[in-house]
């Protein structure tokens, strides 16, 4: 395989630099031409030819069937030199707008781009990329441990225009709700109403290897299973009890039961992910439905982003469903039955029918709003 791809590409770049492969007798013409130099190949010669051909095309070595000028070098076993002339330079800052968006004017640095897709997410890519900042972005920075100061101190330094208060306050309301809940781990808790019990327990020199740590004056949480935690109480001095889910005393007692009944057989993973599957497709069929039901005989106007907000707006305060017109990232337009919830930095969210989930909508691709029928 190696050798045909060599072959067809040394073959292609005998044509004169700026002369193409003719469309429709470009390749069997091709294919002839390998053929004379290697006619004892076999029959899956043609497959290659036509493999090679479109591998080469998607790594830019050819384009609209003639060969690239750093191509020749490459087949001739030279260093490409020209090949670095034709990329751009990447760049190092963006401009920050005051619609909570940064625009890359070309390809970005790689730690820059890996620390700016951190704090915000990617909206649009093509010779200027978009990000937006959202919350949630900015959380995903905190998350990793970047503080306050950090956050602004980068977006400062990245951007060649002056961070938009939007923005500022964007990062201060979500750094003053960050870590207001806490979650840690633990396997069991202790509690008594008697704090000296729990202290003493707690500066036990043989208790150190339980994991214990105090969250009140009567609780203490163990990172060690309770089923290894009891015994080593127990060999402590102490006498716990098992406490159940409700906070009565579990009492466990194996001579009452003399047969455990039998358990009813669970679904496999097989016939679960086939029900969600259905589940899903079903759900989907009953949006289009509705959508297709809701669909005006006449085309509907575009609204323009103010429109759209103020309808969207308009739909969370009477709680109505609608029907969006949305346009992807790709520029492919759909039809969309949602539930809006909420709008925060010219991002909706809302249930998507379609999906059976919450997802983000960014406002200026919604160009259709209306209201949709109950069932």
């Amino acid at each position: 395989v190696a050798e045909a791809r060599r072959a067809t590409l040394l073959a292609l770049a005998e044509l004169p630099p700026g002369a193409a492969l003719a469309a429709g007798t470009g390749l069997p013409s091709l294919l002839d031409r390998v053929s004379w130099d290697r006619p004892r190949r076999p029959r899956s010669r043609g497959d290659y030819v036509q493999w090679t051909l479109t591998e080469a095309a998607a790594l830019g070595l050819t384009g609209l069937g003639a060969v690239a000028a750093y191509t020749r070098a490459l087949l001739s076993d030279d260093n490409p030199t020209g090949l670095a002339e034709l990329m751009p330079e990447p760049v190092d800052h963006v401009l920050i707008q005051a619609d909570l968006t940064a625009v890359a004017p070309g390809p970005l640095e790689s730690s820059l781009a890996r620390s700016l897709q951190l704090v915000a997410d990617v909206e649009s890519r093509g010779g200027a990329t978009t990000y937006r900042f959202t919350p949630a972005s900015v959380r995903r920075a905190l998350d990793v441990g970047w503080t306050a100061a950090e956050v602004h101190g980068f977006l400062e330094q990245v951007s060649r225009t002056p961070v938009p208060q939007p923005l500022t306050y964007l990062v201060d309301d979500t750094v003053r709700t960050f870590g207001a809940i806490r979650v840690g781990h633990a396997e069991a808790f202790l509690r008594a109403d008697d704090e000296s019990a729990l202290t003493e327990l707690l500066h036990h020199p043989k208790a150190s290897a339980l994991g214990l740590r105090r969250i009140a004056p009567t609780v203490i949480i163990s990172t060690t299973p309770i089923d290894v935690l009891l015994p080593r109480l127990r060999d402590l001095g102490a006498a716990p009890v098992l406490e159940s889910a409700d906070g009565s005393v579990q009492v466990s007692r194996p001579d009452v039961l003399r047969a455990r009944s039998p358990r009813e057989r669970r679904p496999s993973v097989r016939s679960t992910r086939e029900s969600a599957r259905i589940a899903s497709v079903v759900t989907a069929i009953r949006a289009g439905d509705r959508a297709s039901s809701a669909r005006p005989a006449a085309t509907a106007t575009p609204l323009t982003p103010s429109g759209a907000l103020a309808a969207l707006r308009e739909a969370i305060e009477a709680e109505s469903t609608v029907l969006i017109g949305y346009v992807d990232n790709q520029g492919v337009s759909s039809e969309r039955v949602i539930d809006p919830i909420s709008i925060e930095g010219g991002s909706l969210t809302a249930h998507d029918h379609r999906a059976d989930d919450v997802r983000a909508f960014a406002v200026h691709r919604i160009t259709t709003v209306r209201p949709l029928g109950a069932e």
